[in-house]
């Protein structure tokens, strides 16, 4: 560092450079710094010295890859350098890089041990240190002031402990906790010892935990006494600092978890409540069981439902300036009424400033007033300077804060967090300002460090290499390079393409200007030129000596000024140019001349490191870039009559309406158009010192321009009291260089240094100092002495607890007692494993079934039933009725399918047990207890289906599969669902874990395996998304996305990743399409667009991909919709349709015919073999003679009656058989003794079964 001039320089800042008027802005005003000079003279002789200080902390260098990996950088920095550069990255030295992967905990000092012995050496001094500015050699030395860590880390490091009874590493054995019964936690109360001895909150027990508070503050152990306790610690007051910026953090998540009743977040509930009823003290706030939930009566501290939709929406409809913090409206959650995800820098923004705006019109006054305060107290101990005369009171306003707070929230609300801040200002006095000492710069530099891994491997190696080759770079530049040349780590000083220190953000728009308006604008440049505030006196003292009787009136006088200066200055320059070797800068000239009529305007400004933006820009966009803020002198008058005005300096408050470059052909100048508010009537101070503004309240008109560099940004914040007033907050002047530099200049230097920017304390409420709006803690209770008060809100809003489980002491409570937490140590052990894998030893689903199936057969009988009062048995008896009820009605209507239903059907209904019956009568049930319209009936049908699925799928995944293997866990239905009785959750445990559910259940896992592209919308779908992308784009752009930009953003994670190959490989599909058209080598032709080309299949009937089911493919690709009904064809397409339906029938006729025609036959031979028998006497029982009679002689061969025309081949019964076939006519298979035959001639053939009396055997007669 000393061997490069710019670092060599700025570390002898502090002794040459710094301001002294008793202000604290930087360590080396602290009374640590000034200790060491103190009790080592040598070492604060020598200003090259090195002042450090240590920070450490664990991070993932694998981001979300792994949860466990912890690797711990060991990070000095320097305070010998300027205020802005000491915390920057670029003199951030990485000293160690302890590798995980487990964190080290108490074993860290083995692994320090190393740089403690370097720093041994250094605080003893290293002799020839050449310093590059000097050209001499000296010897360097260097001590460590302090570390900077979160809680845990700094008991690892001090060797203190910091949880327990003596968690307060400060307080030691002085903290005296709490032990809450119910909630099994420490609190630290008892903060009236703070107090001084005769303050009123010392006697009021009932308002805190019952006592009387007699003891004193606490003190905390100096130098000496820690020296005397431990041998070989420095004498230091400070050696370990706590971080801010977790103590903020946490303390902001308790207040808006209890404010808002955020599960998890929330330091109330029904054990907080039964721990003030043991302590004594509210209890009227105690909890009321009811039948299935117990009831919370709402306390000082909750918000009511109307109240908490108030805070959700002010927070949802705050924008705050670029790079401020990140989109609040997308950490509010206005359904739910939560904030959720919030980051260490939300949190700060949050407590500092938007908490005390949000909460300004809820909660009683004494609470609400108790919250701002401490808020107010997070803002004041964050201040860039600090007064030191004010910490004395500062202190005790926080500690009447606190006592506030801890008579107004629960006892649980107290934790070790809350009880840190009482020791924020201590070391805020003794150490500096709070920004040297949290860890926002260090967080930082981790990110840097995961940035750096591009080895998973081996991510120290990464890390070490990549930081090795960035310092040797670093140096290389700083010799090689000119010195206003900025390098890593440092904010950049100067952008190219700005203009004066400007840049533009938008194109430009030529407009002719309104003459007025460019004179008024032409006017307001020349009065904030340096250059030209000469011609201005001079131009006065002209008036003067025009107007004598107007000398007097010096508004009269400005107002002619104002009017006439333009053309005079123009004049008097031309005069002057006319004189030869005339000195008139080039820019009086141009300015002389004015500006050309023609002048561009634009939608953003960047000036000065801060971007600004016109209204119609913001009111399209998620940041609020429009408010400006400007000190100027106004000319005030007590009336018109008034001679004697007085010029004073006023806050201005506007926003920006256009932005103008005012063109004088040689450069320009960026100047805004603003709607300034009213200063008598539209601005106002509230009694917490907020400023509040009217924005509809125009004035100023006559004077509506300001050069863009003269304002400071700031925003508006609607004030949730009056929705007519805005909050003011303002943005202080971002100085990216800094400054220091000039040797000569001291007060330039320091007054260059207050203004400096920080990353993450870039935000000031526009307000009044922090202790004259602090109103005395008296005007905020009505307790006196030891007089009770009431903390419960009005009305009979509550908040309502699932019923906790029974207390009672039978066999059967204890049993599901212990049986829960069983349940709660297996789910501990299983948190990161897969608990429905099984192994060798593990056993088989189907023998987990047969043995959950034997133990429903084996109860102990000794269980008895649990007692929960009159209420739940009759609640008993209705359900255990309807389930009777139920069965019998499935039973009865069922009892023909059952009969048909084979084994495995019966076996997989007796498994299912009485859950399948309890969804059949559920579905009765509901048909008869609500109405439903007939065209809703399947609908609403469908529904409750899928909700049952729905249910039962939870049921399996949640508390069946997890405990497949421990079939104690599986005996007793989850105590969230008791209305499952005994009987019916084993049957339903015994068929999930069946053999046939199980190869069941694979197959649909294995089918949801092959789904390529798996999104991640949850239940919003792309509906809600495109409602949250609503918020941020203007309608015109939403309307441009194309569905594939929906299609995307769906299978992306938060931060932009994709954990699918296939969908980036679908996206880069996707781009190289999107080329392809730009180029027309490929068109969208309606369904075969970009992403279903890429995709590689068509779309599917019903629901369109990145749109969702709700459009049709015929609304979104506007196709011509399906005809219901018949189709129209034409005569042509008739005629053929109709000549093959009717060949296609002639050949199935034919084929019909012919199978008839072989079956008569096959008829007729047999009946012809029969008759032939029986006339031959083949089959007659007796031995007679048959008679034939020939009716007709015109059949066969026209022989004799006693001839056999049959055996000639002359059949007549067969040949009319086969005529009429032929001709269509018998074809219905009759017998053909049955049937009238038809003859060639005409003639009737009759067959006649004719038997006498004594014939055993049929005697058939032939008549003609």
């Amino acid at each position: 560092m000393f061997q490069s001039t710019v670092p060599a320089k700025e570390l002898t800042w502090h002794a040459r450079g710094r301001k002294k008027d008793g202000m604290m802005r930087h360590p080396a005003d602290s009374p640590t710094w000034k200790m060491v000079d103190t009790n080592w003279p040598d070492f604060g002789i020598e200003h090259r010295n090195l002042r450090l200080a240590l920070s450490s902390d664990g991070f993932n260098p694998y981001g979300a890859v792994s949860s466990k990996y912890s690797c711990w950088p060991v990070i000095l920095i320097t305070y010998n350098l300027l205020s802005w550069l000491c915390m920057k990255r670029k003199y951030m030295m990485l000293t160690l890089l302890i590798s995980g992967p487990k964190q080290l905990g108490n074993d860290i000092d083995v692994y320090l041990q190393p740089l403690v012995d370097d720093l041994k050496v250094l605080w003893d001094g290293i002799e020839q240190v050449y310093d590059y500015v000097r050209g001499e050699y000296f010897k360097l030395k260097t001590v460590l002031l302090w570390t900077i860590n979160d809680f845990p880390a700094y008991g690892n490091l001090s060797g203190c402990v910091v949880k327990g009874y003596n968690a307060c590493p400060i307080c030691v054995d002085q903290t005296k906790p709490y032990r809450l019964k119910h909630s099994k936690k420490l609190v630290y109360l008892r903060n009236q010892r703070q107090l001084s001895r005769h303050h009123p909150y010392r006697k009021q027990a009932s308002a805190f935990d019952n006592t009387v508070e007699k003891d004193d503050a606490p003190t905390p152990l100096t130098g000496e006494e820690t020296f005397a306790r431990v041998q070989g610690l420095p004498k230091a007051n400070v050696r370990h600092n706590l971080d801010d910026m977790h103590i903020e953090k946490n303390c902001c998540d308790a207040i808006l978890g209890t404010l808002l009743n955020i599960l998890g977040k929330t330091k109330d509930g029904v054990a907080s409540r039964l721990d003030m009823v043991d302590m004594g003290i509210h209890t009227d706030l105690k909890p009321t069981s009811g039948v299935k939930r117990d009831k919370l009566s709402l306390a000082s501290w909750n918000l009511f439902v109307d109240e908490r939709k108030i805070v959700c929406n002010s927070f949802f409809h705050m924008k705050g300036p670029s790079r401020f913090s990140s989109n609040i409206r997308n950490l509010v959650s206005v359904n739910d009424l939560k904030l959720g995800n919030l980051k260490s820098h939300d949190c700060h923004v949050i407590m500092q400033l938007l908490l005390p705006v949000a909460i300004r019109s809820v909660l009683e006054k004494p609470v609400r007033y108790a919250i701002i305060r401490f808020c107010l107290f997070f803002k004041a101990i964050c201040s860039k300077v600090i007064d030191v005369s004010i910490l004395k009171q500062m202190q005790a306003d926080l500690v009447d804060t606190i006592c506030l707070l801890e008579k107004f929230f629960p006892p649980s609300f107290f934790d070790i967090m809350i009880h840190l801040t009482v020791h924020l200002v201590r070391e805020v006095e003794l150490c500096g300002p709070v920004f040297f000492r949290w860890m926002y710069p260090f967080e930082r530099y981790m990110k840097v460090f995961k940035g750096m891994v591009h080895n998973r491997t081996f991510p120290e190696g990464c890390i070490t290499e990549c930081y090795i080759v960035e310092e040797a770079v670093e140096f290389l530049e700083e010799h090689m390079l000119p010195e206003d040349v900025t390098t890593v780590g440092i904010n950049k000083s100067s952008i190219p393409g700005l203009l004066n220190g400007c840049k533009r953000l938008s194109a430009p728009k030529i407009v002719t200007a309104n003459g007025k308006l460019l004179d008024i604008a032409h006017l307001c440049i020349l009065q904030n030129y340096e250059d030209v505030k000469p011609y201005f006196k001079e131009h006065m003292e002209f008036l003067k000596l025009s107007f004598p009787y107007n000398i007097n009136n010096p508004k009269w006088m400005k107002d002619k000024q104002n009017h006439t200066f333009p053309d005079w200055f123009k004049k008097r320059v031309a005069n002057e140019i006319r004189i030869a070797d005339n000195e008139v800068p080039e820019t009086i000239r141009w300015l002389a001349g004015g500006p050309n009529k023609e002048v561009p305007t634009f939608h953003g400004y960047h000036v000065n490191g801060v971007d600004f933006n016109t209204m119609k820009r913001d009111s399209k966009g998620s940041v609020q870039n429009s408010g400006v803020f400007l000190v100027a002198d106004e000319m005030q008058v007590a009336s018109a009559k008034d001679k004697r005005p007085t010029t004073v300096d006023m806050d201005f408050y506007g926003r920006i309406q256009q932005i103008w470059e005012v063109d004088y052909y040689k450069f320009r100048v960026p100047i805004f158009l603003c709607d300034w508010v009213e200063s008598s009537r539209g601005v106002k101070v509230d009694e917490l010192g907020f400023t509040l503004v009217k924005l509809d309240r125009i004035g100023h008109l006559n004077d509506p321009f300001v050069l863009a560099t003269h304002v400071k940004q700031i925003f508006y914040i609607e004030d949730p009291l009056d929705a007519e007033w805005s909050v003011v907050v303002r943005c202080p002047d971002k100085d990216l260089k800094g400054g220091g530099d000039d040797d000569d200049d001291d007060d330039e230097v320091a007054a260059a240094d207050d203004d400096y920017y920080d990353e993450d304390d870039n935000i000031v409420v526009e307000q009044h100092p922090y202790i004259p709006i602090m109103l005395p803690v008296e005007s905020f209770d009505n307790v006196v002495g030891d007089e009770p008060n009431s903390y419960a809100r009005p009305g009979d809003e509550g908040i309502w607890i699932k019923m906790r489980p029974s207390t009672s002491t039978t066999e059967r409570a204890r049993a599901v007692t212990l049986r829960m937490k069983v349940v709660a140590m297996k789910r501990s052990r299983s948190k990161y494993a897969s608990p429905v894998k099984s192994s060798a030893q593990h056993s088989s689903p189907v023998k987990t079934a047969s043995k959950v199936a034997s133990l429903k057969k084996h109860t102990s009988p000794s269980l008895k039933k649990r007692k929960a009062g009159s209420n739940a048995a009759s609640l008993k008896k209705r359900t255990s009725r309807r389930l009777n009820m139920t069965k019998s009605m499935s039973k009865s209507s069922n009892n023909s399918q059952q009969a048909q239903s084979d084994d495995t059907a019966q076996e997989e209904e007796n498994l299912s047990g009485g859950l399948k019956l309890l969804k059949r009568g559920m579905v009765t049930m509901a048909q008869k207890a609500f109405v439903v319209p007939k065209k809703l009936r399947k609908s609403v049908i469908a529904s409750a289906t899928t909700k049952w699925r729905d249910f039962k799928s939870r049921l399996t995944s949640k508390y069946i599969m997890r405990y497949m293997n421990d079939v104690d866990l599986l005996e007793f239905p989850p105590d969230d669902y008791r209305f499952i009785t005994k009987d019916v959750w084993q049957d339903f445990v015994a068929y999930r874990l069946s053999a046939g559910f199980q190869e069941l259940r694979n197959e649909q896992v294995e089918k949801r395996k092959k789904n390529k592209y798996n999104h991640r919308l949850s239940r919003k779908g792309y509906r809600g998304m495109r409602t949250e992308m609503a918020a941020t784009l203007s309608p015109e752009e939403l309307e441009e996305l194309g569905r594939y930009i929906y299609w995307i953003k769906a299978r992306q994670d938060k931060d932009g990743k994709f954990l699918d190959v296939a969908v980036e490989e679908a996206l880069e599909r996707i781009v190289n399409l999107q080329k392809m058209e730009a180029e027309g080598k490929f068109k969208s032709q309606g369904m075969k667009d970009a992403l279903t080309e890429a995709l590689g299949n068509p779309e599917h009937r019903g629901k369109v991909r990145g749109v969702g089911g709700n459009v049709k493919l015929e609304t979104y690709f506007d196709l011509p919709r399906r005809q219901k009904g018949r189709k129209k064809v034409s005569e042509e397409e008739r005629e053929s349709l109709f000549a093959k339906e009717k060949a296609k029938w002639e050949e199935e006729m034919k084929k019909k015919q012919a199978e008839v025609l072989a079956e008569a036959e096959a008829k007729w031979e047999k009946k012809f073999a029969m008759l032939e028998a029986k006339l031959e006497g083949k089959l007659l029982a007796s031995e007679s003679p048959q008679t034939v009679t020939a009716v007709n002689n015109d059949v066969g061969s026209r022989q004799g009656s006693c001839s056999r025309p049959w055996e000639q081949g002359n059949r007549p019964g067969c040949q009319a058989v086969k005529k009429m076939l032929v001709l269509g006519g018998c074809t219905n298979g009759k017998d053909a003794a049955e049937e009238e035959l038809q003859p060639a001639d005409g003639k009737e053939v009759v067959l006649k079964n004719e038997q006498p009396p004594d014939a055993k055997e049929p005697i058939f007669d032939l008549e003609m």
